[in-house]
């Protein structure tokens, strides 16, 4: 009987030991924000190129586009006070021009407004990926764009 006690107790102290679960940082933000509103693994980024949305003929889009690298040299886009209309479909890219002919696609639209991250894969030609684009590839259709200077 002693040694079903003991076990018993032991049991039931090993369950109710406490759960730090609750109290680690958990990156659960939009956008690559971390808990506390700030950019996650960009201390003290770079910004190698910015540009300013402008509205493409199928959309409203406003905000700043910036490449930047962070302390590991991976390189995200980041936008910036962004906001567009909505709409199916939206993916952002890097492109070398206004009409998506050769591009790199970052991903599906986050949200469609707040500061967003999206990662580069690479380290690609800037001088080639000229243009952060928001683009509906269900219907090939330009809702904003911003030429990164």
């Amino acid at each position: 009987m002693k040694k079903l006690f003991a076990l018993c107790f032991i049991v039931v102290a090993v369950a109710c030991k406490k759960d730090l679960s609750s109290v680690i940082p958990v990156n659960d933000k939009p956008g690559g924000m971390d808990t506390m509103g700030r950019m996650m693994n960009t201390d003290t980024p770079v910004v190698l190129l910015k540009g300013t949305f402008i509205k493409g003929p199928y959309g409203t889009t406003t905000g700043t586009a910036k490449i930047i690298k962070d302390r590991m040299g991976v390189h995200h886009l980041f936008l910036e006070n962004f906001t567009v209309s909505n709409g199916p479909d939206l993916k952002v890219y890097l492109s070398s021009d206004l009409n998506a002919g050769k591009y790199l696609r970052l991903g599906s639209l986050k949200s469609t407004n707040g500061n967003q991250l999206y990662d580069i894969p690479g380290q690609p030609d800037y001088n080639e990926y000229k243009y952060a684009l928001i683009w509906c590839e269900s219907f090939a259709h330009l809702f904003g764009s911003a030429a990164l200077k």
